[in-house]
């Protein structure tokens, strides 16, 4: 896994750990990723958020077939 891959990971687990970045985390994705990009990282992470929520709250079934994270 190369830097940019490192700095992507650790930014989307703080952002769903504590909906914000550390200072350090920030500047580690600022080295490797566009001001456009890190916009589109904050969106999707969002989306990702509002979406999970809306299924679980939901209690909606699992899709038959998907690949699963333990599986991946």
């Amino acid at each position: 896994m190369d830097d940019a891959a490192r700095a992507l990971i650790a930014a989307t687990d703080a952002l769903h750990e504590r909906a914000s970045w550390s200072e350090a985390e920030f500047v580690a994705l600022r080295a490797h990723f566009s001001d456009d990009q890190i916009q589109e990282i904050i969106k999707l992470c969002g989306f990702y958020r509002m979406v999970s929520c809306f299924a679980n709250g939901l209690a909606l079934p699992l899709e038959l077939g998907a690949a699963r994270l333990a599986h991946v």
